[in-house]
């Protein structure tokens, strides 16, 4: 991967005042000169404890030990590797970064920029568009989403018809195929491009920095035949397996809640927010990812799973455990219900309980089931086979945790509860069972004219390959039979082969004798 130069980096660092940097973050107020004070943004700080340093370019908190330079201080609080903050700053400056050594295709970079306009002029346009329909007015009012919240959200409608966005982007200069790249449009089986969006509440997917990527439409007609949601394919922009629906909103609000809350849908989601749950976010459109989780590790360590109460829920909860352990992020189970034990979804419950809402949704939180025991409870453990599927499950999630310790205390749970032994005998972790699937697909080594004695382990300086086959090819030997048995032999010569060294000359009596 490339990198911009060290001498563009120094240039860009002292060309930007780093206060006015963190002041688009953090108030600050001047205690000097060049020097500021401000509340640190990276622990709960009740009085200023952070002094940034213009003339040095630095920033330091005396409470949390937080600091830094510019760029330590934007990865940091906006969750980016280096090259994007870089990027970032250079942005909010108005600094000319020059072009790294392996530039963008010009091709890809005018797709991406292609996709961009259009999806910041079908935004646009969705959110013209819903004024004028009564059906998706009246829908939005029974989800009691304020017009507040639908400007915040980008919330808006796309009308029925096939080339309503069509027409309106050709105005603006874009062809049908342009928008059939941007997602925008479909090829008709019978000839001719649509909009791939009609009739239907459309909902804007950002990216973490607020940039619209992507679209998600719910259908208005329930008698229409077509599938209740569609979003938009991935793109030169979009990867659904990256985004998540909401982050760009909630990813400051996550680490000072200290956990993030995973629902199923967009109205969830923004039903949360407006209620003033804000540390919330979606998975809609596909299946939380390692790429999700990833993203979610950088803001939180906790994550509770408010999913359907239904089969499809479920899975996906029991799937986003397996996800986000690796991860170091622990789950925790949430099933909300009414009064009378019918399960409901996290927007119909901000829905029935009105300006109580948040309260009573982080008062469900505190009664959240620790992960494990919400397995041991949806799974069948009757019978020995039962029981012994079990705990393989479980021990081939937990040994995908990185964090050691973590990972021994939920060993010693197990085998506390099961009766099992605290160990991973027998289990392999996702990636090395993918590197062994791979080994096994290589050819059979080709038959030797002369074989290698049973326990011979000689280096073959012309193949630069050790010399018995099966330590590279097909099922590995049991280790005593290629190991164990060899050292023990050479284990035993030793004594002889001390002997033998100590008749040998020493080296000043070599040179003595050299010298005769």
């Amino acid at each position: 991967m490339a990198f911009y130069s060290d001498d563009v980096l120094q240039d860009l660092k002292q060309q930007t005042n780093i206060a006015d940097i963190i002041q688009q973050f953090v108030p600050l107020k001047r205690s000097g000169s060049g020097r500021f004070v401000g509340r640190c943004p990276f622990h709960n700080d009740h009085s200023p404890s952070m002094n940034v340093n213009t003339q040095m370019g630095i920033y330091k908190c005396f409470a949390c030990g937080a600091g830094g330079d510019v760029f330590k201080f934007i990865m940091e609080h906006e969750k980016m590797d280096f090259k994007a903050a870089v990027e970032w700053i250079a942005n909010a400056t108005g600094f000319q970064l020059p072009s790294i050594h392996h530039a963008e295709n010009p091709k890809n970079a005018e797709e991406r920029s292609l996709v961009r306009e259009l999806n910041d002029l079908a935004a646009d346009w969705f959110v013209e568009q819903l004024p004028h329909s009564e059906k998706a007015l009246g829908y939005i009012s029974s989800r009691h989403l304020s017009k507040e919240t639908r400007h915040f959200f980008k919330v808006g409608y796309a009308p029925d018809g096939r080339e309503g966005f069509l027409s309106f982007a050709a105005k603006n200069g874009f062809s049908p195929r342009q928008l059939v790249e941007a997602g925008l449009a479909v090829e008709r089986e019978n000839g001719g491009i649509a909009d791939k969006f009609r009739d239907r509440l459309m909902f804007a997917i950002e990216n973490l920095s607020g940039k619209v990527v992507a679209f998600g439409g719910r259908i208005l007609d329930k008698e229409k035949k077509a599938p209740k949601y569609l979003n938009s394919p991935d793109t030169a922009l979009y990867k659904k397996g990256e985004i998540l629906y909401g982050l760009s909103k909630s990813k400051n609000e996550i680490p000072k809640a200290g956990s993030v809350i995973l629902v199923e849908g967009y109205f969830d989601m923004i039903s949360l927010f407006q209620a003033g749950v804000k540390n919330v976010v979606a998975v809609s459109g596909t299946a939380l990812t390692e790429k999700h989780a990833e993203i979610l590790s950088r803001y939180t360590k906790t994550a509770y799973l408010v999913f359907d109460g239904d089969e499809a829920g479920r899975t996906a909860t029991r799937r986003t455990i397996e996800i986000v352990l690796p991860q170091g992020i622990i789950p925790k189970i949430v099933a909300l219900s009414r009064p009378n034990g019918e399960k409901i979804d996290p927007d119909n419950f901000v829905n029935e309980h009105g300006e109580s809402a948040a309260d009573d949704f982080r008062a469900e939180l505190t009664h959240a089931e620790d992960w494990f025991s919400y397995l041991s409870r949806i799974s069948p453990t009757d019978t020995v086979e039962d029981r012994a599927k079990f705990i393989t499950h479980i021990k081939s999630i937990l040994v995908n945790i990185r964090d050691s310790e973590l990972q021994n205390q939920y060993l010693r749970i197990l085998a506390e509860r099961f009766g099992t032994r605290p160990d991973f005998a027998g289990i392999r972790p996702e990636k090395e069972k993918r590197k062994f699937q791979k080994e096994d697909e290589l050819p059979q080594a080709p038959p030797k004219s002369k074989s290698p004695g049973k326990h011979s382990l000689r280096w073959n300086s012309d193949s630069s390959t050790w010399s018995s086959p099966p330590l590279l090819f097909g099922k590995r030997p049991a280790p005593s039979s290629i190991w164990i048995s060899p050292l023990r032999e050479s284990a035993s010569s030793l004594p002889k082969f001390w002997t033998s060294c100590s008749a040998l000359p020493s080296r000043n009596t070599r040179k003595q004798n050299r010298s005769i």
